[in-house]
C-alpha cells in the first residue's frame, strides 16, 4: 500500500508567483506520478480540491 502526504499550501489571493494557479499543475502531476492508494492532504481549501 502506498500512502502519500501532500502539503498543498493554503489558497491565498496575494501569493504572486507562488499562487495556486502556478502550483496546481505540479501538484497534480506529482500526485498522479506516484500512484498512491491513499492521499493525505494538508492546508487544502475546497477550491483546490475541486481542481
Amino acid at each position: 500500500m502506498k500512502i502519500l502526504t501532500c502539503n498543498i499550501r493554503c489558497f491565498g489571493a496575494d501569493d504572486g508567483k507562488n499562487g495556486w494557479a502556478y502550483r496546481k499543475g505540479f501538484c497534480i502531476e506529482t500526485i498522479r506520478s506516484r500512484t498512491p492508494d491513499i492521499i493525505c492532504f494538508q492546508e487544502m481549501w475546497s477550491q483546490q480540491f475541486a481542481d
